[in-house]
């Protein structure tokens, strides 16, 4: 072989290495991108958020524990309510009632504003005429007695009482009555009313 064609052969066999290794580079390259870009690209899920007081509305309020105004002899209320309120302050601090219905007196209608713990009568006028209690589970203003309370407890609380019998116990003020049913058996109490004085 003479040194022309030996330089020739050498030349093309360069030639073709240089071309393999070109194409094998680009047909390498290609390929990773084509796998890189067949995976979907990762997605994180948003923060969750726990919603405001604003977003989830208002909390209902309790109306088993309002703090209302303690009853005394110089202003004996029931619930922060005396006799003659207007109707309005009894919305105002309890809300609407859970159930009204009529007493039924021709001459003097009544209608009663149920709550979960007591109830109020309200007069044609829109005025309180009386305030009764319906469970042990609310504190009524009395210096911290309530039904189920006994009678012994109520005179420490409250004081002598106008009446004392082994059934019923009242105070009378400002020409309103407090009165307290009895069980005689276990002078526990049993019924808290504060009503208008017929007197």
């Amino acid at each position: 072989m003479t040194a022309a064609r030996r330089i020739m052969s050498l030349t093309l066999t360069l030639a073709v290495v240089v071309l393999v290794s070109v194409y094998g580079y680009h047909y390498w390259k290609s390929g990773k991108l084509e796998a890189g870009s067949a995976q979907p690209p990762v997605q994180t899920a948003p923060p969750q958020q726990t919603p405001t007081p604003d977003e989830t509305g208002p909390a209902r309020p309790d109306k088993t524990h309002v703090a209302v105004e303690a009853y005394s002899s110089q202003r004996p209320v029931l619930m922060g309510l005396s006799i003659s309120d207007d109707q309005s302050k009894v919305i105002g601090l309890f809300g609407k009632p859970d159930e009204r219905y009529v007493m039924t007196d021709p001459s003097d209608p009544i209608e009663v504003l149920v709550y979960d713990s007591f109830s109020v009568g309200i007069d044609n006028t829109n005025k309180v005429r009386f305030v009764s209690i319906d469970s042990p589970d609310i504190d009524p203003g009395l210096n911290g007695l309530r039904l189920d309370s006994t009678s012994k407890d109520a005179i420490k609380m409250l004081g002598q009482p106008d009446t004392n019998t082994s059934y019923v116990l009242a105070y009378y003020n400002k020409n309103t009555v407090l009165k307290l049913d009895v069980d005689p058996k276990t002078s526990v109490v049993q019924s808290i009313k504060l009503f208008a004085d017929a007197k």
